[in-house]
């Protein structure tokens, strides 16, 4: 748009609109999603430019669902509004707009200067020259068989606004749409780049570094070896021992904590995954089966 705009304004009169009045008339349908038949009858009237914010009104008769629509204008193109209405009628139309068919061989003809421009750009790079006339930049038809015509403008804002994260009632309104769904599916035009963007969202499962795994597992600084860091269960005394063999802080402490008598002997239901009898007479502590499943230690 950039592009099309800057070698616009420097382009001589088509169809009796000058270089930058059809500069001024791209921007302004780019920014605000106005029709052509609704810019076509804009008179100075229309325009609100010491409003905060600045305002265009569209009136209902010329309003494609019958009513009276007031859009807010960007402050950069009200300023550039101001100083190109005001010595304009009252009641004249601010844009002298060739008929429906003359717009779009005008856009057209623009797009195609400066498609050319941006070609010459590349100066006596011939590799660049010849990667940019590859492309369909600015072309009038691209690969996928959509056109630069008018209205294409308007799907340029709509698509602009859910690029820059406007919220989808938002952006309905500043469309003028009954229905979002037309909003968001039909003229909010993504791109692989976008789709790709909106992967970043997503949390990176990658493998973390070994350090940083073992300071997560409280092992760093320690043999991190998968035998050293699981657990057994031991003798027929329901100990709790290491794979090198010796007692460790956790089968005492839970040799403690399950038996208050040495000489009890070892119950395997405290270390069984089934639930317990809901019988009679049944403890009241809630069965924890990280406590009674020696695997479940790690």
């Amino acid at each position: 748009m950039r592009t099309l705009l800057e070698t616009t304004h420097s382009l001589c009169k088509r169809y009796k609109m000058t270089g930058p009045e059809r500069a001024l008339l791209f921007r302004l349908a780019v920014e605000t999603g106005l029709r052509a038949g609704e810019i076509r009858n804009l008179t100075p009237r229309s325009f609100d430019l010491d409003a905060l914010p600045p305002t265009v009104t569209v009136q209902a008769a010329f309003s494609k669902h019958r009513r009276e629509d007031v859009q807010p204008l960007p402050p950069n193109l009200a300023v550039k509004l101001r100083a190109f209405v005001e010595d304009r009628p009252v009641d004249n139309p601010v844009f002298s707009l060739p008929s429906r068919y003359n717009i779009v061989r005008m856009l057209r003809a623009d797009s195609t200067d400066a498609r050319s421009a941006w070609i010459d750009d590349a100066g006596m790079d011939q590799a660049e020259r010849k990667q940019r006339e590859r492309t369909s930049f600015l072309a009038y038809r691209d690969e996928s068989g959509r056109v630069i015509d008018f209205h294409a403008f308007r799907h340029t804002f709509i698509t602009n606004l859910a690029r820059g994260g406007v919220h989808p009632k938002q952006a309905q309104d500043l469309a003028r749409h009954s229905d979002i769904n037309l909003t968001m599916s039909r003229y909010s035009h993504t791109v692989m780049a976008d789709r790709a963007a909106a992967l970043e969202a997503l949390p990176d499962l990658s493998p973390r570094p070994v350090e940083e795994r073992q300071r997560a597992t409280g092992t760093h600084g320690k043999d991190s070896g998968m035998c050293t860091s699981m657990w057994k269960q031991g003798s027929s005394e329901g100990r709790l021992v290491s794979s090198d063999g010796t007692e460790t802080e956790h089968e005492r402490h839970d040799e403690t904590r399950v038996s208050t008598d040495e000489k009890e002997p070892y119950d395997a239901s405290r270390h069984s995954m089934s639930p317990p009898d809901n019988t009679e007479g049944a403890g009241s502590r809630t069965q924890d089966l990280r406590l009674k499943r020696p695997l479940l230690y790690h």
